[in-house]
């Protein structure tokens, strides 16, 4: 959904979103959100190994 989105297809990466929401994947607005500023953010060089554990905790605070 993320390539759809960034290759214009606004429409497709929100079916797919939708989609994968009614399987069952609850944490993938929270990961597509932060991956999606991770990318925008990356003039600021921030790394990936201090960005997971920060979507991590963000996660735990929606679990079930």
């Amino acid at each position: 959904m993320l390539i759809a989105g960034k290759l214009g297809h606004a429409d497709e990466a929100q079916r797919i979103l939708r989609d994968n929401l009614n399987k069952g994947f609850i944490y993938l607005p929270v990961i597509v959100t932060e991956l999606e500023r991770f990318d925008r953010d990356a003039d600021e060089k921030r790394r990936y190994d201090e960005f997971v554990p920060s979507v991590i905790e963000k996660m735990k605070r929606i679990a079930p």
